[in-house]
């Protein structure tokens, strides 16, 4: 809506933004080990505090995001299931498993439980390399013309708010770095990875969208 052709610009520099962030998780992973992550960083370099209030932020945006994430993929689902996902039962009824599911993988222990994590990440990046492949394959032969503000800087600053947004979550392992083995040096390497695994899938397949749309991209946003 705010990038239109220019969203693999807003992907890239989001993706370098964000890569700050990122870096700064790197170090402080490489010096400390423990499964507090953010507020256990914050905790031990401007002390007890500044840890305390981290964790309490922490804990309010893990209170917003379970039920934004639950209204997300419910309304993705009334995209294709349209006669059945506006009944409330149904929607109470998937927003129950969306909440519990995770819960019940996190109780099978951490070995099952990463696997899983591990799997879904994996079956998830090549399902994005797939599709962008095939965006290019089948992309629109008329190519997309700018139509969004007046000033392409103006759209591509609007959609760095999102873009940014997008590669949230990137430093989870954090979490784990207490029990992970050699911890000091195998989180930071996973951090960086992971990182520039996903930050190159999805500037591979923004291209492949904005190609794909072509001349319908305005029509589409």
């Amino acid at each position: 809506i705010y990038s239109g052709i220019f969203l693999p610009v807003v992907v890239a520099i989001s993706f370098l933004i964000s890569f700050t962030t990122i870096n700064s998780v790197v170090y402080l992973s490489r010096r400390y080990r423990s499964n507090g992550g953010y507020y256990s960083y914050a905790g031990s370099i401007f002390g007890k505090p500044a840890g305390l209030f981290t964790s309490l932020l922490y804990v309010a945006y893990s209170f917003l995001v379970l039920p934004d994430i639950v209204f997300f993929d419910t309304s993705f689902l009334g995209s294709v299931f349209p006669a059945f996902i506006h009944l409330y039962t149904v929607k109470v009824l998937v927003s129950v498993i969306f909440v519990v599911s995770p819960l019940i993988l996190v109780s099978l222990g951490l070995k099952r439980s990463i696997l899983y994590t591990i799997g879904a990440g994996v079956s998830e990046l090549v399902f994005i390399l797939v599709l962008g492949i095939l965006l290019l394959v089948y992309r629109n032969p008329v190519p997309a013309v700018y139509t969004g503000q007046a000033n392409p800087i103006i759209s591509i600053f609007q959609g760095l708010i999102f873009g940014i947004l997008a590669f949230s979550g990137g430093a989870s392992s954090i979490f784990l770095s207490e029990n992970t083995r050699n911890g000091k040096k195998t989180v930071p390497r996973a951090l960086l990875i992971s990182y520039l695994a996903t930050g190159s899938s999805m500037i591979f397949v923004s291209v492949g969208i904005v190609l794909f749309l072509g001349n319908s991209i305005s029509l589409y946003s």
